[in-house]
């Protein structure tokens, strides 16, 4: 676990991080990214049990006062059965660095004003219950043109090929930064424990979420009837892997590393919708612009074949990888690189594991 101190250093890194990528992405590759969350919770009573604590009255009003203090947009429960006494927020539609921000000071809120809001507290602990559902930190996104364009959707509202490519990007960097979505050892019991929590890193859509990256396009699709509701405005990549524990800055920083490798790793540069004529814009950010984008299109697989990787069991497993990661970094310099080193010097699993030239003699 890290210390309080460490921490902090490392949300430093993680928010600079952040606010590298949102530029670099604008001006290399002429887009926008778009983000939310949704943190889920339980409301516990005096004697530290889950129950469903307040009625419909209540959540309306700590839904008014959440979106009067600019924090999150809704506030509601979980009837189903494995959920009894976890509540949820949503938070978005922001920038990554607003979005991350915003989740950080709704949790604070909620942790802090449990008991005039009726309850003993407000856990947001990975697996506080071995027969309930466990907390996550959903982190959904999408890529925008400047003008206001959805690009992860083309005019048959179908997934494009640049929504795939970040996919892929992004499924990448789940295996190297696991550790950045679960920063504590107790988070590891949250994985595949539970009927709704990640087993794999994987690339699934509306029903099967066993899978750490999952692809909506709607604004709640589950079954396939409701996408007659589909517009692109709603197609978006929700983020499965943190916890409603973790740190959200460090969390985001995470998965804006993978859109960027996405789009870096396994595209060409897109032209802005805004400077494509009209006639063109339904399929701009399909077309290859040199050879080695002509390539990639016809090779299918890049495209449709995502990993399925086992995840880490244990800290000092998702500590290790990251280690070895950092050290096959090409740019030691770059603020990814200080991000993982500063994560890997705060971390009791690294002070032990003798990792070669990361912790200071």
């Amino acid at each position: 676990m890290m210390t309080n101190d460490h921490m902090d250093a490392v949300e430093s890194i993680a928010i600079d991080y952040i606010r590298d990528v949102m530029t670099r992405v604008r001006d290399n590759f002429g887009v926008v990214i778009k983000t939310g969350m949704e943190l889920e919770f339980y409301a516990l009573n005096e004697r530290g049990e889950a129950e469903r604590l307040l009625d419909d009255d209540d959540i309306d009003a700590i839904d008014d006062e959440l979106i009067a203090a600019g924090i999150a947009n809704d506030f509601d429960d979980e009837n189903d059965i494995d959920f009894y006494g976890q509540y949820e927020i949503a938070i978005g539609v922001h920038d990554p660095l607003t979005t991350a921000k915003k989740a950080m000071k709704a949790r604070n809120y909620l942790e802090t004003s449990a008991k005039r809001m009726g309850v003993s507290a407000f856990d947001f602990s990975a697996l506080p219950f071995k027969d309930k559902e466990a907390n996550a930190a959903h982190v959904s996104f999408s890529l925008w043109s400047p003008g206001g364009r959805p690009l992860f959707a083309d005019k048959y509202n179908k997934p494009t090929a640049l929504l795939k490519k970040v996919a892929q990007g992004v499924l990448d960097k789940q295996k190297h930064l696991f550790a950045f979505y679960s920063p504590n050892q107790e988070d590891y019991a949250r994985y595949g424990n539970t009927k709704w929590t990640p087993k794999k890193i994987a690339y699934i859509k509306r029903v099967d979420k066993a899978g750490s990256l999952r692809f909506a396009n709607c604004d709640d699709c589950y079954e396939p009837e409701d996408e007659e509701d589909v517009v692109p405005e709603d197609f978006r990549l929700e983020d499965r892997l943190a916890s409603a524990s973790s740190n959200y800055y460090i969390a985001m920083a995470a998965v804006m590393s993978g859109v960027e490798h996405g789009l870096t790793q396994y595209t060409t540069l897109f032209r802005s919708a805004d400077d494509v004529p009209q006639s063109e814009r339904d399929t701009y950010d399909l077309m290859p612009l040199d050879q080695s984008g002509a390539v990639l299109a016809v090779d299918k697989t890049n495209l449709k074949k995502f990993p399925k990787s086992a995840m880490p069991k244990t800290q000092a497993e998702a500590i290790k990888g990251l280690a070895d990661y950092f050290n096959n970094l090409p740019d030691k310099e770059g603020r990814e690189a200080k991000l993982c080193h500063g994560f890997l010097v705060g971390s009791n699993a690294t002070q032990s594991s003798k990792i070669k030239g990361l912790v200071p003699r």
